[in-house]
């Protein structure tokens, strides 16, 4: 467990050392699948799914996350803050939302934090990369990162739907 923290730990502080470097997409949407956040403490391959759909000019944030592993459940709408200013190449969000827990025995509402950024071609380890860390409400504490194991997270010029879940 002291290992899957520690990798957390690397990825959540590459994640924000690429944001600074490469600047803040004002829109972006993504679904898709990570490893879910226990995948070290079992013998299987447990699975997190996501789907959201992000506009920085309109500070809306809305989707879904749910980790099989771990039974965690959210579903989020709205905006607290986000980094809104775009550099050369926008190709990450990062954003601090509201969301409510939709996971049965943790019922409320909390904030969270999420980074995503659209490497370039639909996942499969391509770079597309997904960070969701909860830090209050129900849920606080939660936190998952990684490469997408299938799915897409994509950067747009104007206003895009939430991709289907």
């Amino acid at each position: 467990m002291k290992a899957h923290k520690r990798l957390l730990t690397i990825v959540a502080a590459a994640t924000i050392g690429l944001v600074i470097a490469t600047g803040c997409a004002q829109y972006a949407t993504g679904a898709g699948v990570i490893p879910s956040a226990n995948h070290e403490s079992t013998d299987r391959l447990d699975k997190a799914l996501f789907a959201f759909s992000f506009d920085g000019p309109k500070k809306k944030l809305s989707g879904r996350y749910y980790d099989h592993g771990t039974g965690d459940h959210l579903k989020f709408e709205g905006i607290d803050s986000y980094v809104d200013d775009p550099g050369n190449n926008d190709n990450c969000l990062a954003a601090y939302g509201l969301y409510e827990s939709k996971t049965k025995d943790k019922p409320g509402e909390g904030t969270f934090r999420l980074i995503a950024c659209d490497g370039g071609a639909p996942g499969g380890y391509t770079g597309d990369m997904i960070s969701i860390y909860v830090m209050t409400g129900p849920l606080a504490g939660y936190t998952n990162a990684g490469q997408l194991l299938y799915g897409n997270i994509k950067t747009h010029s104007r206003p895009q739907p939430v991709p289907s879940f």
